[in-house]
């Protein structure tokens, strides 16, 4: 399990619920690690993001979801009585 109060200690996050939440949500989880983020890592998380495949680079369509939603129900026209 992670040390989550050095983890968060160590980026001077002091707050005791927060503290509190981080520590129930790691162990329910089984966190290997935490790490406190700020917009400056936004490029590295988005470049880790594209290269694992869990986010697709901008202006191209497709999700993991959409097809099975996709089912003739919605792709047949509406009858007209």
């Amino acid at each position: 399990m992670v040390d989550v109060h050095a983890a968060l200690g160590g980026a001077g996050l002091r707050n005791v619920h927060v503290r509190e939440y981080v520590r129930y949500w790691a162990e329910l989880t089984g966190a290997a690690r935490i790490e406190v983020i700020s917009t400056s890592d936004d490029a590295r998380l988005i470049g880790e993001a594209l290269a694992d495949g869990e986010i697709l680079p901008a202006g191209v369509w497709g999700s993991r979801t959409w097809p099975p939603l996709l089912t003739s129900a919605f792709m047949r026209p509406a009858r007209i009585r």
